[in-house]
């Protein structure tokens, strides 16, 4: 599926595109080290979390227990739950209660809790609300480490420093954000029409 992929993620948004099925997701297990590589290697410096794409969370619960922290100060608890938009959640509702919107800002941050200084998140806002895709544009824009998005959402992709693009089993990698990404394919085009 991937052939000689070679990525350093520097500090900042990268999105990374890709048509559907090109192993954006594949890729992204690989480096959060959920899969390992058939062949080659992968480096990571530093903690990595990754938000995988959305899967129907178990009904039963707590908002608590989809956060998962136990042994977590309340102070920091607050802080990540106002840093996804969620401030003043109660952690006693139920999962059942929660929009989806609300369960993947929780499952957000339960990453966040972790202090990753690299994020990786597959179509994070999938299935979201305004504003609950507004919380993860914010989020986003404001992690101060690496973050690698794989998302179809012009308007995050608009947020993000470099693309990077998933075609034919390679990776290419584009400066000057989604603008520079989608100019520099247009001049492409051009050059292989004429």
């Amino acid at each position: 599926l991937l052939e000689s992929i070679d990525l350093s993620l520097p500090r900042g948004v990268t999105g990374l595109v890709g048509p559907n099925g090109s192993g954006k997701s594949t890729l992204l297990a690989l480096l959060a080290g959920s899969q390992r590589p058939a062949r080659g290697r992968v480096l990571r410096d530093g903690a990595v979390a990754l938000l995988p794409q959305s899967t129907p969370p178990d009904r039963g619960g707590f908002a608590r227990d989809l956060l998962d922290a136990r042994d977590t100060a309340a102070w920091r608890i607050d802080r990540v739950l106002t840093e996804v938009g969620l401030e003043g959640l109660d952690l006693g509702r139920p999962v059942a209660s929660l929009s989806g919107g609300e369960t993947t800002r929780l499952r957000l941050a339960r990453l966040l809790l972790g202090e990753p200084e690299t994020l990786l998140l597959d179509e994070p806002t999938n299935h979201l609300d305004e504003e609950a895709r507004r919380a993860v544009h914010d989020l986003v824009r404001s992690f101060r480490g690496a973050v690698l998005v794989a998302t179809h959402d012009r308007s995050l992709l608009a947020r993000a420093d470099r693309i990077a693009e998933l075609r034919g089993g390679s990776l290419r990698t584009f400066g000057g954000g989604f603008p520079g990404f989608l100019e520099a394919r247009r001049a492409e085009r051009e050059a292989a029409e004429r």
